[in-house]
């Protein structure tokens, strides 16, 4: 059984879609839900398995982009196929950031339809494996510029994510947030660091963007359950 959400604020586009869906035979036994605005079409994802959604970017109320950013929060999102009207391009280049599927104009033709939901059927475990290489490139990106005083902004923004969409997405991905992975993995470098080199706290501290060395040090010690000062001393003997 697929299971198919079509979302669109016109009624007789939904309804149109809907059949249009099921003239695809090679889909097999497709199960279809409408909704006339993203607010039901969330409800809807919380009461029903839903394998792909089909939803319309500009939509009074929540807009698309909203509602597609809501729905790729939650744990192993559906895939999602967005639908514009000529034009929207910036719509469209956004949703992609967001990590939709692929994208329909309108007027939907048959044939697009039916070559856009086989190709995304066909694929079982790609967001997966989206999802994940992004998780990567992340990680790698922390490790390659750990000593620069990196933020949540600019690694949001090197992997074209809004911040807040993205910290939700590590949380959801990883199971920790992403301020407690960069702390642990700037604690981690500090601490070869500290092993490695004759270096000032204080100097440690700005380089990790530590307001003052006082503050630095607490996160250490409550990290690595020891002083910066203790590894300095263990390095003088």
């Amino acid at each position: 059984m697929f299971s198919l959400l079509i979302v669109d604020d016109e009624e007789v586009i939904c309804k149109t879609l809907e059949m249009m869906v099921h003239r695809i035979k090679s889909l097999g036994e497709i199960k279809t839900f409408l909704a006339s605005d993203a607010y039901t079409a969330l409800q809807i994802l919380g009461e029903e398995k839903i394998d792909v959604i089909l939803t319309d970017l500009c939509m009074d109320e929540m807009d698309g982009l909203t509602f597609i950013q809501s729905v790729m929060a939650e744990r192993s999102p559906p895939d999602i196929i967005a639908v514009s009207a000529y034009g929207n391009f910036e719509y469209v280049r956004n949703a992609f950031k967001l990590g939709v599927f692929d994208y329909i104009m309108k007027p939907v033709e048959f044939s697009t339809l039916e070559a856009v939901l086989l190709k995304c059927r066909n694929q079982p475990g790609r967001n997966q494996d989206e999802q994940h290489d992004v998780i990567a490139e992340v990680k790698r990106f922390v490790g390659e510029n750990i000593d620069q005083n990196i933020t949540l902004v600019e690694v949001s923004n090197h992997v074209s994510m809004d911040y807040s969409y993205f910290s939700k997405y590590f949380k959801r991905m990883t199971g920790e947030t992403f301020s407690h992975y960069l702390t642990a993995e700037k604690m981690k470098y500090c601490e070869e660091l500290l092993q490695q080199q004759d270096i000032k706290v204080s100097e440690l501290a700005l380089k990790m963007g530590y307001n003052n060395a006082g503050n630095f040090s607490r996160a250490f010690r409550n990290y690595t359950g020891k002083w910066p000062s203790e590894y300095k001393e263990r390095k003088r003997r």
